[in-house]
């Protein structure tokens, strides 16, 4: 119900592939909507020189750029974004991810309650005379 506002078809980011599952919004990857089916497994497996005295746990993650860098990638196709945790405090992005989401979405649904709390983050539009254009991804 929450997350009825999805359009059909449309192209949804997801930190958490069982949110998308859950809403019935999952499409496999593909050009039009690329996406990791398990980004944090890919990152862990990537990851091979990561000294294992120290937690990867959040900070593995925002150290490595070329993650951060993909999953910007990911979101500059898509028009949600179904999200575990709230965009400016999001643990394992960095401060560039959460500027990108942050000036190119904006929030349509917080469900904080349930067993699964997250959040839709809707593509902002930009209005130039009578005509709606996305912005630039």
């Amino acid at each position: 119900a929450a997350t009825a506002a999805i359009q059909n078809g449309s192209c949804v980011y997801s930190d958490a592939i069982s949110l998308p599952l859950m809403a019935g919004v999952y499409t496999a990857p593909s050009p039009r909507c690329p996406s990791y089916v398990d980004g944090r497994g890919v990152a862990l497996t990537r990851n091979t020189s990561w000294d294992n005295r120290v937690n990867f746990y959040p900070g593995g993650f925002v150290a490595d750029k070329c993650w951060q860098e993909a999953n910007v990638e990911q979101m500059r196709h898509a028009d949600y974004l179904l999200l575990r945790y709230s965009p400016p405090t999001f643990p394992e992005w960095d401060g560039s991810t959460r500027a990108y989401v942050l000036s190119h979405f904006t929030l349509a649904v917080r469900h904080p309650n349930g067993r699964q709390p997250f959040e839709l983050w809707k593509r902002r539009l930009a209005v130039a005379g009578k005509r709606v254009a996305l912005l630039s991804r």
